[in-house]
């Protein structure tokens, strides 16, 4: 309840405070949230904390339930973790006297406050009416902030949660009894493109590209939004039906995964946008745990939970440091970055490194330890995809080469500018984060066998984990990421850059993107001409239909409401 709460103090406040400070003090909502959710996990808080019937229709009962069990209690964690730090970095980028954005961080705070019920939720209502909410709330701060006046990417995202939903109702509606009789088939499909819509997968990469159209300060909140709660579906309802589906069919579902991860890692590659480059690896990422769900139950259960926690962490760590860019340049275009930034983004450079190591799985990021379980599981179960799954990783790496030659090529010219942004420091904060977590994944793994017990006790297997020379090899790795930007930052920093130096050099990863702008295009194909002007022409069709009810629009919802109520008691 905080974050409605939160969210109704900033609507209340919005004309009497600065909007910086409403904005911090949702943030501190945020961690307050958190705060308590490890307090009660401590305390051991009943794991049902709701359950009421909402729905009776015949045998079957629809029940709105909320458990805090391992798995939700960890991302509801990571949702209000992950969400607090992107206020932040929101909050901070608006300037210390302005006024009138309450709107925006009320519709900020409810994201990830609702999410997290989504995470908490096993009932079908609730992960059916949470993306709905989520995306009216992405409407109400994209429309609130005046940052994309004319642009459709706040109706897209306020459609796709309720496109979501009406997906994955139709998957578990379609044939209950289905999953007892051992055809799941229908089930699985439905959520996946539950997953597929709330992720951004491609082809549906829209709802998270009209994400991360809104400036970087907003954008940094989007993974914790749809995508966190299509994360959770995937996470909680995909292994009740794994252990029914036939092996074809697990394989299957790691060709798709593999295809939708080379079409992201290529669009990644492709961009010109550092945004749409952090949401295409972020989709990139989330395609990698449905390659794992093929790889078996077990699996899944060991690795997904690990691959999810870096794709949102390594995500939040990429564009807060394109934030801080942004901030400096005033674009986030690649090819318009022809001029220095104003002052030294050396902190947030180093952010930067160990954020999209992890997200590439370069070794001494936590990363790394994710996509090597994953390497062992897809040997075991499919050979034939290890190929694809390197091709695809070296495609997202080299397009990770991007953001870092245009963050290297920001040196300041004087010490006077060495002092850094309050907002510089939070790249770096998550990068250590995953840097720590990288150089030690068995203490990792321990704390989460003693955080979440219960949550792999079903299963056989345990991750492979370094001996003492690995150990070692990868503490040097992390210890490399950590000093080689300072050092290489300050080599640069000895001559100063002449004044007519551009940044319009040709980038290798620039010139691979295009030729592979085939690849990129099937990740998220443009709707042609023609069908634009179908849709112009029927929406003028209902404008003059709904003009017979003299414009209002709810009379018009009201006899259509009727004549569904008239035609269901017909058929009936």
């Amino acid at each position: 309840m905080l974050p409605l709460i939160g969210a109704v103090v900033c609507l209340a406040l919005d004309r009497f405070v600065a909007a910086r400070l409403t904005g911090l003090g949702a943030v501190g909502v945020l961690f307050l949230c958190a705060i308590l959710m490890i307090v009660a996990r401590l305390q051991g808080l009943p794991p049902t904390v709701f359950d009421q019937p909402w729905l009776q229709w015949g045998d079957a009962a629809f029940r709105i339930t909320l458990v805090i069990d391992p798995l939700g209690w960890l991302l509801a964690l990571i949702a209000f973790i992950g969400g607090a730090l992107a206020l932040l970095g929101s909050a901070l980028a608006i300037p210390v006297d302005l006024r009138g954005f309450g709107r925006l961080f009320a519709a900020l705070i409810v994201i990830p406050g609702i999410a997290a019920i989504g995470a908490c939720s096993p009932a079908l209502p609730v992960l059916a009416f949470a993306p709905g909410v989520v995306g009216i709330a992405w409407f109400v701060a994209l429309r609130s902030s005046g940052a994309l006046p004319g642009s459709d990417a706040p109706l897209v995202l306020a459609l796709s949660g309720s496109a979501a939903a009406l997906f994955l109702l139709a998957g578990l509606l379609s044939d209950t009894a289905g999953a007892a009789s051992g055809s799941s088939i229908l089930i699985v499909a439905g959520i996946l493109i539950y997953v597929w819509t709330l992720c951004g997968l491609p082809p549906a990469f829209g709802s998270l590209a009209a994400a991360h159209q809104a400036p970087a300060p907003l954008a940094l909140v989007a993974p914790f939004g749809l995508p966190l709660i299509g994360i959770a579906a995937l996470l909680r309802l995909l292994p009740d039906y794994l252990a029914l589906l036939e092996e074809a069919h697990l394989i299957v579902l790691v060709a798709i995964g593999i295809l939708a991860f080379v079409l992201a890692a290529t669009r990644t590659l492709w961009t010109h946008s550092l945004r749409q480059l952090a949401a295409a690896q972020f989709s990139a990422q989330v395609a990698l745990i449905v390659v794992c769900a093929g790889c078996g139950n077990d699996a899944f259960v060991h690795v997904a939970p690990a691959m999810a926690i870096n794709a949102l962490l390594s995500t939040l760590g990429v564009g807060l440091s394109i934030a801080a860019l942004e901030r400096r340049s005033g674009a986030d275009d690649v090819t318009a970055l022809t001029r220095h930034p104003d002052s030294a983004l050396h902190v947030a450079t180093a952010g930067l490194v160990a954020a999209a190591s992890s997200a590439a799985g370069i070794p001494g990021a936590w990363g790394f330890w994710p996509r090597l379980w994953l390497f062992d599981a897809i040997q075991r179960t499919a050979p034939w995809a290890v190929a694809l799954l390197l091709a695809g990783s070296s495609l997202l790496a080299l397009a990770m080469l991007v953001p870092l030659v245009r963050f290297w090529r920001a040196a300041a010219s004087s010490r006077s500018q060495w002092q850094a942004h309050p907002g510089d420091m939070l790249p770096a904060f998550v990068g250590a984060l995953l840097a720590l977590m990288g150089a030690a994944p068995r203490a990792v793994w321990n704390v989460a066998l003693a955080a979440i017990p219960g949550q792999f006790a079903s299963t056989t297997g345990m991750p492979r984990f370094p001996a003492l020379p690995g150990s070692t090899a990868v503490i040097i790795a992390t210890l490399i990421l950590i000093v080689a930007p300072a050092a290489l930052r300050r080599l640069r920093q000895r001559r100063s850059p002449p004044a007519e130096e551009s940044l319009t050099a040709v980038l290798t990863p620039d010139t691979t993107g295009t030729a592979l702008y085939g690849l990129a295009w099937l990740a998220a194909p443009a709707i042609p001409e023609i069908v634009h002007v179908g849709l112009a022409r029927v929406a003028l069709l209902i404008r003059q239909g709904v003009a017979v009810l003299g414009r209002r629009y709810y009379l018009a919802a009201i006899v259509l409401s009727l004549i569904v109520v008239i035609l269901v008691f017909a058929a009936g």
